[in-house]
């Protein structure tokens, strides 16, 4: 991929959705939203009363108590105290992955270091499973992930999407995880170890409660490796992922249900990885996980396809 322009690389910071990048990068707290606001606590001061507001038409920000605001840039050069380079060199390295337009990224495997083709059901016969077999719900987030290439079915109704899952004693599966099996059971699919992880070259990564939310999350979220950490982390899981993230990973983005095990389980992983690599706090805007945020938005819905 050829390297970007200046002036198109400042389009895609400025166009990467506000709030998203709030609630991802500084702890963006919402207290309640109108038609064409949405009002917050800062994140850049102590305060009791929100006077944070977020325009989304426009993308930019007010704080009332300071009286400044503007674009993303401008919210980070308030962060940086004033400089520039460094408020830059901090947006590229956070948005331009997700925007999928990082030409330092190289592309991760493919599904065919998962499952080969002659295992795997054509779309077809896959969509009927996921109807039939998956849930309704389900289905228009795995037929997009399925029709994106990461997602794929296997002949004995297995979804398998690349994510790695830590096992309570520390264990890794790395060659994908099932989201259900025919009968409706969850179930690992894949081997143990860590050397397959360095062909991701992993430099977002994003630790999930579930596999549900973790799809969830990939149909709206691109240049994204998952975690799967099912409840409250283990000492073994912890000391698992402290070695991943410091030998393969940059940022963590712990997108946690919006509970008090959520808290727990992100204020575990803060503390372990501390000063190995910054992990940020992504609870969903609205619902208890990011699954139900995506039925909520609409993303994916009830009705039969």
């Amino acid at each position: 991929m050829t390297r970007m322009s200046r002036d198109e690389e400042i389009r895609l910071i400025k166009s990467f959705p506000l709030e998203e990048y709030l609630l991802r990068f500084h702890g963006l707290r919402v207290a309640w939203r109108s038609p064409d606001k949405v009002y917050c606590w800062s994140p850049l001061r102590e305060e009791t009363n929100p006077s944070f507001v977020i325009y989304p038409e426009t993308n930019t920000w007010f704080d009332f108590g300071l009286g400044k605001g503007g674009s993303v840039i401008d919210f980070e050069l308030e962060v940086q105290g004033g400089d520039y380079a460094g408020a830059m060199r901090v947006l590229r390295e956070r948005i331009l992955p997700l925007s999928g337009r990082d030409s330092q990224r190289s592309p991760g495997p493919s599904l065919d270091d998962f499952i080969p083709r002659r295992n795997r059901l054509g779309w077809e016969k896959a969509k009927n499973v996921l109807r039939k077999v998956h849930g309704i719900a389900v289905f228009e987030v795995h037929q997009k992930l399925y029709r994106d290439g990461r997602i794929i079915m296997t002949r004995r109704g297995e979804l398998v999407c690349p994510m790695v899952l830590l096992e309570p004693d520390g264990g890794v599966q790395l060659c994908g995880v099932a989201v259900r099996d025919p009968k409706g059971r969850k179930r690992i699919s894949g081997r143990r170890g860590v050397s397959w992880w360095s062909k991701l070259e992993p430099t977002r990564l994003g630790i999930f409660e579930g596999v549900r939310d973790a799809l969830a999350f990939l149909s709206e979220v691109d240049q994204l490796d998952c975690v799967v950490l099912h409840g409250t982390p283990s000492r073994e899981q912890l000391i698992t992922l402290r070695h991943l993230v410091d030998k393969y990973a940059g940022d963590v983005i712990v997108c946690r249900d919006a509970d008090s095990q959520g808290e727990v389980i992100f204020q575990r992983i803060r503390k372990e990885l501390k000063g190995v690599a910054g992990v940020w706090n992504y609870p969903p805007p609205v619902g208890k996980d990011w699954y139900e945020y995506c039925l909520r938005r609409k993303v994916i819905t009830l009705r039969r396809p």
